[in-house]
């Protein structure tokens, strides 16, 4: 299992996801934890894309063909931290946080059902 927080590595694994099936996979209960996955067919690993401190959501909860991308924007007009976007633009979807992200790719049995055993240790 790899987990990167670096954005420029992120969207490199995000690219070669391109056209992968996106599915809405958890949330905390204060939905400030968003956790994505992103597979394809015939495939064995999948990616999980978690927001973190998520502010907004706009877009489906299940995508065929999605192609995200993360940007980062520097201190906005309305506040001084940083945010996150977690984006498809071709389809409208969009996941904005203030505490950034963290992205986790493996096989589906390396990974819990819930935040609290999200990474399993074997």
């Amino acid at each position: 299992m790899n987990i990167i927080t670096d954005l420029e590595k992120a969207n490199l694994i995000l690219k070669k996801y391109s056209g992968a099936k996106l599915q809405i996979w958890m949330f905390s209960r204060s939905l400030k934890r968003i956790a994505i996955k992103l597979s394809l067919d015939g495939k064995p690993e999948v990616v999980y894309l978690i927001g973190i401190g998520c502010e907004t959501f706009h877009g489906d909860f299940l995508l065929h063909n999605a192609h995200l991308h993360i940007t980062l924007e520097r201190g906005t007009d309305y506040s001084d931290n940083d945010i996150t976007k977690i984006s498809d633009n071709i389809v409208g979807f969009e996941l904005t946080t203030s505490a950034g992200f963290s992205l986790a790719q493996g096989v589906e049995e390396e990974f819990g059902d819930s935040f609290e055993n999200f990474i399993l240790r074997k």
